[in-house]
């Protein structure tokens, strides 16, 4: 044999060994995978059973409820939110009936339901269902507030989500959310919503107070109305408004004091805590929510200005994450006081002379805050 065949033997050997000692490993790591996975799917099938079981009487409830109750709407909802829906359809049906709004209103639910938006709506119910979950464990949460919660959800949830984006400039504006929830005044709010006029009566107080509403945001934003002669115009709007609203509360409070057994019942103070609950907990989705759109503004801005290497934005990107975390003060300012530096970066050392430059600065505003205490 040459020298040549007996190199090619050795290596030919070396593989064979190689390969032994691959699959061998690879072996162990089959098994100790396996052997985990067992362990965590058999902790998943419990918790899947529970959630299970959890929906199927969530479902098997909720259905026979609505069985036993033929469908009949007026029992699930009160007169204002039937009169509402009832406004709310025939406005929807207008709009698609007519042929210069229908257009508009397609592309409104594109936007609305664009994937991101779908994305967040998702995570958003999840969230909130995790919450309910474990409220039912609890043995608090009943189908009986089911109504309620998709009325939280849709009215409360989404709304403050949506307005932490635009409101949120500091961690204060979360401390504030927080503080609103436990408000003496939910209690009235409660009561109002809870204790109605009658269907007639709803369906004409809900255009009313709309028109009214609207007049005084035209009288308020729109120039032509800003000077001496509509000022008694706003005043009789302002007090019309303010009288509608005095009413709506006196007679909800007399009917609340006519009823004032079924107000001591658990199930209504059930219906009162549970806003307050949901909106407390979700202030840590609205956080994260309000912290991961910084991200994305910034993250979309640094592609702008000097054109930048697609590694180097990434190096900017996770750059400004180590800087940043989950400080909601330090997203928000970040730009404001860094953004120009960060724009015309062409390399990593522009990237760093922007950081350091951020540093002295927070370091600058926070050394004259304790000087002024």
């Amino acid at each position: 044999m040459s020298l040549y065949e007996d190199n090619e033997i050795n290596k030919i050997r070396n593989r064979k060994r190689l390969l032994l000692v691959l699959n061998f490993i690879l072996f162990i790591i089959i098994f100790l995978w396996h052997s985990q996975m067992t362990s965590i799917l058999g902790v998943l099938k419990i918790k899947f059973k529970d959630i299970y079981s959890y929906l199927y009487i969530l479902v098997s409830e909720g259905s026979i409820r609505l069985a036993f109750q033929k469908l009949n709407i007026t029992k699930i909802l009160n007169n204002r939110e039937l009169a509402l829906s009832i406004w709310l359809m025939i406005f929807i049906i207008y709009l698609i009936v007519n042929k210069n709004t229908r257009s508009s209103v397609w592309s409104l639910i594109k936007v609305i339901f664009d994937k991101k938006l779908t994305m967040l709506y998702i995570c958003m119910m999840i969230y909130t269902s995790f919450i309910v979950y474990i409220l039912y464990r609890i043995d608090f949460w009943k189908v009986s507030l089911l109504k309620d919660t998709i009325i939280w959800f849709l009215f409360t949830g989404v709304i403050t989500a949506f307005q932490a984006i635009d409101k949120a400039e500091n961690i204060t504006y979360f401390k504030k959310v927080f503080l609103d929830n436990f408000k003496f005044i939910l209690i009235f709010q409660f009561i109002v919503n809870f204790y109605t006029f009658s269907l007639i009566g709803e369906l004409i107080l809900i255009p009313v107070s709309t028109i009214i509403i609207v007049c005084i945001c035209i009288l308020n934003v729109l120039p032509e109305f800003q000077n001496e002669k509509s000022k008694p115009v706003k005043k009789l709007f302002k007090c019309i408004n303010t009288l509608l609203g005095l009413y709506i509360i006196i007679n909800s409070i007399v009917l609340a004091f006519k009823d004032i057994k079924n107000l001591e019942t658990i199930d209504t103070f059930k219906s009162i805590l549970l806003p307050i609950i949901l909106s407390t907990t979700f202030i840590l989705f609205i956080f994260l929510f309000a912290l991961w759109a910084g991200y994305e503004q910034i993250f979309i801005r640094i592609q702008f200005g000097e054109k930048k290497s697609r590694r180097l934005i990434i190096y900017i990107k996770i750059k400004v994450f180590l800087l940043c975390h989950f400080n909601f003060n330090r997203v928000k300012s970040f730009w404001r006081t860094s953004g120009f530096r960060v724009l015309n970066a062409t390399n990593k050392s522009d990237v760093l002379k922007a950081i350091i430059e951020y540093k002295e600065q927070e370091k600058l505003i926070s050394n004259n805050i304790t000087l002024k205490s």
